[in-house]
């Protein structure tokens, strides 16, 4: 009977009942509705993905900032050559503090500057590395002055005051010396610098044959850094003088170009009265013989 009350139904056009899910729900035919935007939003794990991603690039930006920052910091004042100067200076010593004493950098450089930058060159990788590539561009010129003035170790001047301060013969006992201890001595060390540096020593008896005279009272000590910067000072002073001279030299030419300009002028004045010379004798003679002819009326 149901079966056929439905039949009847649907011939006059009754609507279809509503189907039933399992669990006794109803369902309804009807279709889902879609959106016809082609710009849908976002999906929440997008969005957190998405998020996620700036705040690392934010991350990553402020610690390349700060980076930037402690290598600015760091490199900041330290040319190549200083930093040239200093690895020799410490290869040589192993003492900070007479690196300090002893070297004498582009800026003038205090102890703790000194320490941080030699921490930096031996644990920072940045620092480290764009300071190796800074030095490698450095002339050969001025890798050969650095190496020139780089500090004496103990090692060397102990092996230097074993030469006899009695020494006549000039550089040849040094050029032994040199043969002897080639690994000792530093790459560029040369007879004549060996020399040089012993008649340092012997001036400060230093020397292994000399005996330290007593001190009389009231002298103060001078240690040989502070020999050595009196000798670099006077050695300046001497520089200055030099360009002192030259530039009064220079002022010397000046002054003969304008003495020799005002020369040039005298003499075009004295030639120009010796061409007028025979207009005035000329006028003087006629002057005469005037003055001649009325006497004689």
């Amino acid at each position: 009977l149901l079966l056929s009350a439905m039949e009847a139904g649907a011939e006059k056009g009754a609507p279809a009942p509503k189907k039933v899910a399992k669990g006794g729900k109803k369902t309804s035919t009807k279709p889902m509705r879609t959106s016809k935007r082609s710009i849908k939003r976002r999906k929440f794990d997008d969005e957190l993905v998405e998020s996620s991603l700036q705040q690392t690039a934010e991350a990553t930006g402020t610690r390349k900032r700060d980076d930037f920052d402690h290598l600015f910091k760091m490199t900041s004042g330290w040319l190549p050559t200083d930093d040239l100067a200093l690895i020799l200076a410490v290869q040589q010593t192993n003492d900070l503090e007479s690196v300090y004493a002893g070297v004498s950098f582009s800026s003038s450089f205090s102890l703790s500057d000194i320490q941080e930058r030699w921490y930096a060159l031996l644990y920072d990788p940045y620092v480290s590395r764009l300071a190796v590539e800074a030095i490698r561009q450095l002339h050969p010129e001025q890798i050969a002055e650095i190496e020139s003035k780089v500090l004496w170790s103990k090692e060397e001047e102990k092996l230097l005051a074993e030469v006899s301060c009695g020494n006549s013969d000039g550089t040849k006992p040094f050029e032994e010396l040199l043969e002897k201890n080639r690994i000792a001595f530093f790459r560029t060390r040369t007879p004549k610098s060996l020399h040089d540096h012993w008649l340092k020593m012997k001036h400060y008896r230093l020397l292994k044959d000399q005996k330290v005279q007593p001190m009389l009272h009231g002298d103060t000590l001078m240690s040989f850094s502070d020999a050595e910067e009196q000798l670099e000072k006077a050695e300046k002073e001497q520089q200055q003088r030099k360009d002192q001279l030259h530039a009064a030299i220079v002022r010397d030419d000046a002054l003969e170009q304008e003495l020799n300009y005002i020369d040039r002028q005298q003499k075009r004045a004295i030639r120009r009265l010796e061409e007028d010379i025979p207009k005035w004798q000329t006028l003087v003679e006629g002057l005469s013989a005037q003055e001649l002819s009325e006497e004689r009326f």
